[in-house]
């Protein structure tokens, strides 16, 4: 495994060599093998890129697919100071689905009649944040 600076610049941080010789061959040997060493590192990131999403994929549920009409529940992100977060309900709602949009991705809003806060609510929303409404 090389070095950060001898992957980017070709040369080894340490003291300086005071051998001019044993200094011009080893600059010569290190720039022919900058670009295998630069290779070879970007294989290993490649592998490891691989083996990371394989590994995000593996334990990643796939998203609930919602209609528009549908009703669900948003995940409460309650951040007030002070409040017990044990304590607070894992999910808000009713909300209903307004528009379904790229990425899997829904516009939801406030039902009439069951409106949470002073203002109706109205955004946008990922399906790992919604499940499904129940009574």
């Amino acid at each position: 495994i090389e070095s950060p600076s001898m992957l980017l610049f070709g040369v080894r941080q340490r003291r300086r060599v005071e051998d001019k010789i044993q200094e011009y061959l080893q600059q010569n040997h290190e720039r022919a093998d900058l670009l295998t060493t630069r290779e070879q590192a970007a294989h290993r990131m490649e592998n490891m890129q691989e083996s990371s999403k394989a590994y995000y994929d593996k334990k990643r549920k796939k998203a609930d697919k919602y209609s528009i009409g549908d009703w669900v529940m948003i995940e409460n992100v309650d951040t007030t100071i002070g409040v017990n977060k044990k304590l607070v309900p894992k999910f808000k709602g009713p909300y209903h689905v307004e528009a379904v949009l790229e990425h899997d991705r829904y516009v939801v809003s406030d039902l009439e009649g069951f409106q949470l806060g002073h203002v109706p609510f109205t955004g946008v929303v990922d399906p790992t944040r919604m499940k499904p409404w129940s009574e």
